[in-house]
């Protein structure tokens, strides 16, 4: 019990150090982000792996946005003016990950439609802060998406959104500076934040001088992050597959560039590849443990092709704590570990000892997610 008690106050003392260290640092990061200029150019555009579908890019041309549950009709209104239905319908909104299914249609139409839709945002005056679409995770998953999109958003752009296209990369990489600095980004979403700056840095060509300062703090939080056996420490399934989805492209944009790739993104990957497949049931979606949801197949399917290796899942993970046990057609998946760290327990459950049991492809049993 004592002992305890002083691990607690140990850990509630390096927190609020950190907290003060990171205050008082905050006006030198300040000025720091403000050197980072507007490109004049892109030197390279990074590729978006995740699947696209041409009736999601249907129903924006025709003025349907449908996020998280939630569907709004514009009725010709900037879909950025109408009161959003949800705070999740608004991150997904604002984070642009949308695009890709416009850029992926034959419809010229729909490519002219995501031009315009990006440009209706960048006329907006400024963002209240305590908006969702400021916070830090939806502004690297606006800036990821804008790298990736902008062979097609800037095709034929005049001058004025042109310019105001590169601003609002440099605005978004400022924040995200600033957020990775400070308290701003918390959890998962640093690890994220920072694969946005480094794309950003690798592909801008003003990104050269934030490049070394932005490469340690990716490899600080994926070393952070993902463990020796390839769990990420909040135990969520789902993170590792949306982290490979962006560090995936991440790591082909830096080979392609000829500059050499991060060691700590190269363990990532090759560490988060098995993880993955050590939690895979036969029908291929993963095991519903401390916030995975529905497998979404295509995804998952599009991480683990870009696996160099592939030989029998492993069994045993004992830094991210779940088990594998199989027998014929028979699998039973493990949680055997304890809570993550408070800072990643967000979606974490109480369930030591839960498992999931599957017979081929017929899940038996399983958890709620």
């Amino acid at each position: 019990m004592l002992r305890d008690r002083v691990r607690l106050a140990s850990v509630s003392a390096a927190r609020a150090a950190g907290a003060f260290a990171r205050g008082a640092a905050a006006p030198y990061h300040l000025m720091k982000s403000m050197a980072i200029a507007p490109p004049e150019r892109l030197r390279i555009a990074p590729p978006d792996i995740r699947t696209t579908d041409s009736t999601v890019a249907d129903q924006i041309y025709a003025g349907y946005f449908s996020f998280d549950g939630k569907t709004v009709q514009a009725r010709g209104v900037s879909p950025f003016l109408v009161a959003a239905p949800s705070e999740c319908w608004r991150r997904s909104l604002a984070g642009f990950s949308w695009l890709r299914h416009l850029q992926a249609s034959d419809n010229r139409a729909a490519l002219a439609t995501a031009q315009e839709l990006v440009a209706d945002f960048l006329s907006l005056p400024k963002i209240p802060a305590d908006d969702p679409a400021m916070e830090p995770a939806v502004v690297a998953r606006r800036l990821l998406s804008f790298l990736s999109q902008s062979p097609t958003l800037l095709d034929g752009a005049d001058a004025d959104f042109y310019d105001a296209f590169m601003l609002a990369l440099a605005r978004n990489a400022r924040l995200l500076w600033r957020a990775l600095a400070g308290d701003g980004a918390r959890g998962a979403d640093r690890a994220f934040c920072a694969i946005a700056l480094a794309e950003f840095a690798v592909c801008a060509d003003t990104g050269r001088k934030i490049a070394p300062h932005v490469s340690r703090a990716l490899s600080a939080e994926l070393d952070r992050q993902i463990l020796i056996d390839g769990g990420h420490v909040s135990r969520n399934p789902q993170v590792a597959v949306d982290l490979l989805l962006d560090l995936l492209p991440l790591r082909q944009v830096i080979a392609a560039r000829g500059l050499q790739t991060p060691s700590a993104v190269l363990r990532a990957i090759d560490r988060m590849m098995p993880m993955l497949r050590m939690l895979q049931h036969g029908d291929g979606s993963l095991a519903l443990f401390n916030g995975m949801g529905a497998t979404a197949l295509d995804r998952l399917a599009s991480a683990l092709a870009h696996e160099d290796t592939r030989g029998a899942p492993p069994v045993n993970a004992p830094y991210a704590g779940y088990q594998r046990m199989e027998a014929g057609d028979a699998l039973v998946i493990v949680d055997a570990g304890g809570p993550p760290p408070f800072e990643f327990s967000l979606c974490a459950h109480a369930g030591c000892l839960s498992f999931e049991y599957s017979l081929g492809i017929e899940r038996v049993v399983v958890n709620c997610g």
